[in-house]
């Protein structure tokens, strides 16, 4: 890798008068040589463009599609089924704000929204005051049961019958290492 020379270049100072700054140049990197992976710079990013773009084209169909079913936001519907996976249907509040990726100012808002549509409620922690409880109510619970068995169809219809049975597999374990190594990064 080659170093290139400092550029100096004039700025104006707050005062009015003219002085150089020193901008550094990186070293250049060849795009289009692959690496030790086997794989280009181009290539790298461009597959990787491919994943958001991908995603972010099919989160938008998908929440879509369950608005126009279940007038419900894709976050509800995030925020019902991971109660619904999890035992006694409830979760402590801050926990829940972060498995769907909500602050907990912004998490608070959508479950006032949730609680006044009657989809889920607050309760108080047994063993400790501090700690909040979201958990389904009994109209929650069926709303989601319902909206899995149409969003399930859905995902078979425009994901699995598109990309077949191997490669829906290999995407999800693919994503599941991601979110995986991202967690244990973000908790080092």
């Amino acid at each position: 890798m080659a170093s290139r020379t400092p550029k100096t270049k004039p700025v104006e100072a707050l005062s009015g008068e003219t002085r150089p700054i020193t901008t550094p140049e990186l070293p250049t990197r060849q795009p289009t040589i692959p690496h030790g992976d086997g794989f280009t710079d181009d290539e790298v990013i461009t597959m990787w463009g491919l994943v958001v773009e991908g995603y972010t084209a099919m989160n938008s169909r998908i929440t879509a599609h369950l608005d126009e079913i279940f007038a419900m936001p894709g976050s509800w519907f995030e925020v019902m089924l991971r109660l619904h996976r999890t035992p006694e249907h409830r979760l402590p509040m801050t926990q829940l704000a972060s498995e769907v990726s909500f602050s907990s100012g912004g998490f608070t808002k959508l479950a006032d929204r949730m609680e006044s549509a009657l989809l889920l409620e607050r309760c108080a922690c047994p063993n400790d005051r501090r700690v909040t409880w979201i958990a389904l109510t009994d109209r929650g619970t069926s709303m989601i049961v319902d909206a899995m068995a149409q969003h399930a169809e859905w995902l078979r219809t425009n994901v699995v019958a598109h990309l077949g049975l191997d490669n829906t597999r290999a995407l999800s374990e693919a994503m599941r290492s991601l979110r995986d190594r991202s967690r244990r990064t973000d908790n080092a």
